[in-house]
């Protein structure tokens, strides 16, 4: 994996925070005022947005980069994989910008990064580790005309997660440990596996010359080694090496697909008894697919981020991104504690 890249000197830099709105208020503007304080003491020069809806991340980002066209811009996102989602989507159509961008996330979940030993090593952030800290290169993803960070999958996990995301927007206050949660997870997944027993059909053409037609249960495109619930589909995937690597699991009988998922989380997907050629394809070195369904289907993106189609045209890009790695070695002040922001989202 490539190492960091030496950024510009940061009294050059501009240093753009999207901070996403949340149900806890107070909690929000002290993130806003906790900012604002590193920024003064670093001496730095830097703008908060607070976005209200995720769409606004993308049209901000489009005209904030277009008025800082020649300088050096620094971009902190505060708030959901959604809000990463169209905060990237507002800059990727222009590659010949000097962006870094750095991810605060509300849920301390940080998947998307997973192939990054800093990010694995440590589960807690904040404001001065990532404006200390130094960029690496990293892929992106185009799906169609939209970019995303590590995954694309289809099936019966992005049913669950589609359903989970409808579910919690009309529960934003309840904490992932409650009792009621986890019964609401249980419900969902069995849910989603029954979307899985009618006979769907894909068909996949891989680097422009592999063609796979199969009956699926669910697939994913990654670069990353885990995602979502915590899949770990890609024990030796890179985020830095222009490909991705493919899991499609065949159509089996329902009763034993909760099987089949409980093998397809555990930690090496390939050493999971009932992960064999029978029931999974794997390919690795992709490229470019060409992915055509027989009826339009629901696609996640990065786990959090949705589109309902009959095609899709994935294509990596690389070193699309220049993603910030933690600085650890320095001294903060304060430690702020964003994760309180995790169950409260709006």
């Amino acid at each position: 994996m490539k190492r960091a890249v030496e950024c510009p000197r940061r009294n050059n830099m501009k240093y753009l925070f999207i901070v996403k709105r949340s149900g806890d208020m107070l909690h929000e503007k002290a993130l806003v005022a906790h900012i604002i304080r590193v920024c003064v003491s670093m001496h730095v020069n830097y703008d908060i947005v607070v976005t209200e809806t995720f769409m606004q991340e993308e049209s901000i980002v489009k005209l904030k980069t277009a008025a800082l066209k020649d300088e050096p811009l620094r971009i902190i996102v505060c708030g959901t994989k959604e809000t990463l989602h169209f905060t990237i989507n507002g800059f990727l159509n222009d590659t010949g910008q000097n962006i870094e961008i750095g991810y605060l996330p509300y849920d301390g979940v940080y998947d998307v990064f997973s192939t990054f030993k800093e990010v694995n090593a440590n589960t807690v952030w904040n404001v001065e580790n990532l404006m200390y800290g130094d960029a690496v290169d990293m892929d992106a993803v185009k799906v169609n005309n939209r970019y995303c960070i590590a995954t694309v999958n289809a099936g019966v996990d992005a049913t669950y997660a589609l359903l989970r995301s409808w579910i919690y927007s009309f529960l934003p206050h309840l904490s992932h440990k409650h009792w009621a949660a986890r019964f609401i997870t249980f419900f969902l997944e069995y849910t989603a596996l029954l979307t899985g027993i009618p006979n769907k059909s894909v068909t996949m053409l891989l680097n422009g010359y592999e063609q796979i037609t199969s009956n699926y249960l669910f697939f994913v495109f990654t670069n990353t080694r885990t995602y979502g619930a915590g899949y770990t589909c890609a024990a030796d995937a890179e985020s830095d090496d222009g490909q991705l690597n493919m899991y499609l699991m065949h159509r089996i009988p329902f009763w034993n697909m909760p099987r089949a998922l409980k093998g397809y989380r555990s930690a090496d997907v390939m050493k999971s008894s009932f992960m064999n050629e029978n029931n999974l394809h794997v390919a690795r070195r992709i490229v470019k697919a060409d992915v055509t369904f027989d009826v339009s289907v629901d696609i996640c993106l990065d786990g959090n981020v949705y589109m309902h189609t009959a095609s899709l045209s994935i294509e990596v890009i690389p070193a699309a991104l220049r993603f910030i790695l933690p600085n650890f070695s320095i001294e903060t002040s304060t430690s702020f504690n964003i994760s309180r922001l995790g169950s409260v989202v709006q």
